[in-house]
């Protein structure tokens, strides 16, 4: 488990570290509204696959050696739904931000707040779905035999989508700014 924190932590490290020497300051990815939304979600997301009990048991055999692969196998299926969670979560989050941004068009200084919501939901859904339990999930899976199995569309539509949300979004950003002068 200690590998498992030791890798997550050089991977923020690192994006804070960027982060800093580009130019931003520490609290720049710290939005508290994206972090309840992409954590609340995909928690209550997961629930109403699995019960807690089952998401608990999928944690703990992330860590064993000795389970059975048929245990590992549920368990890395637990994680695979929590990163479809992830993922269906972070788009939402970028839509309520986008919203917030349509309905503070007349005031360029409010357009801020939606925007960070918007975005930061997306890079915490990332940060959950691919660097947590898309590493649980491997974790899981690194000693099982190959399997064929196609992603969801949502797996396959959440990035191009979310990039086309985004340029959306930023065009939407500066027509409301030409119009404010």
């Amino acid at each position: 488990m200690l590998q498992w924190l030791v890798s997550i932590g050089s991977v923020l490290g690192a994006a804070q570290l960027t982060n800093h020497l580009e130019g931003g300051r520490f609290g720049s990815y710290f939005q508290i509204t994206s972090a309840i939304w992409v954590i609340g979600g995909a928690t209550g997301y997961c629930l109403s696959v699995y019960s807690p009990r089952e998401c608990a048991k999928a944690f703990q055999l992330a860590f064993q050696s000795d389970a059975s692969m048929e245990d590992r196998a549920k368990a890395a299926h637990i994680f695979a739904v929590a990163m479809r969670a992830c993922a269906v979560i972070g788009m939402l989050g970028f839509v309520m931000g986008l919203v917030h941004v349509m309905e503070n068009l007349d005031d360029p200084a409010k357009l801020g707040g939606g925007i960070a919501v918007a975005i930061i939901s997306v890079v915490y859904a990332l940060v959950a779905g691919e660097l947590v339990f898309g590493t649980l999930r491997a974790r899981l899976e690194r000693d099982a035999p190959p399997t064929s199995s196609k992603p969801s569309i949502w797996t396959v539509a959440a990035l191009p989508g979310g990039m086309m949300a985004m340029l959306g979004l930023f065009f939407i950003t500066l027509y409301a700014l030409s119009r404010t002068r």
